[in-house]
């Protein structure tokens, strides 16, 4: 399509002397098409970026938990070992409940303020001279109510035996999170994380 140059004027356009130039438009279909070709892609790559987002979300919170339970569970088993070799009595199992409350109830209002909702779960197992294993200590702390321990006397038994026969007495410390998703969408529920250390 030739397009009249704006300086041109009757006159001169009967002397010959105006400038054309063409001007180039793109065909519907084309545009139509690429409209088509956005909309099939963008979808996608919005679900590429928020994936990424919530895995790096996520990375962060179970290494924030990992770290929890590893300090809980090295210190609460150094603390409270001292109690642990007599633990038919029952006022050293009450002593042992006690110390590992103080490490779950300061463990949890710790990472809390960065985890809202988490949940935390210690636990003391020991073994006695005859090599029966019992579970001599727990705490919890749990404002959600969605921590279930994972661990039990017939569990350490098959896993842990070998570490109970030199060391006499673990504590295992257990954390558990619903980690939200930063868009929420129905259809996609909370993941649920999950961390534990035996020390």
């Amino acid at each position: 399509m030739l397009k009249q140059h704006a300086s041109c004027n009757r006159r001169l356009f009967n002397a010959g002397c105006c400038k054309f130039k063409l001007k180039q438009t793109e065909p519907p279909n084309e545009r139509a098409s690429a409209m088509v070709e956005l909309a099939i892609v963008l979808p996608l790559l919005m679900l590429i970026c928020i994936g990424t987002i919530e895995y790096s979300r996520m990375f962060s919170s179970k290494e924030i938990m990992s770290l929890a339970a590893r300090e809980a569970a090295n210190e609460a088993f150094r603390e409270c070992y001292e109690t642990s070799p007599a633990f038919c009595s029952d006022g050293v199992t009450s002593a042992i409940d006690a110390c590992l409350e103080r490490y779950v109830l300061g463990i949890g209002d710790q990472i809390s303020k960065g985890l809202p909702g988490v949940g935390v779960i210690m636990s003391m197992y020991a073994q006695d001279k005859l090599g029966t294993i019992s579970q001599i200590g727990s705490a919890e702390y749990d404002p959600e109510d969605i921590a279930a321990s994972h661990f039990s006397v017939p569990i350490i038994q098959a896993n842990f035996n070998a570490l109970l026969v030199n060391k006499k007495s673990i504590v295992v410390a257990e954390i558990f999170y619903n980690h939200p998703v930063t868009f929420k969408v129905d259809f996609i529920p909370r993941i649920q994380l999950y961390e534990a250390t035996v020390f």
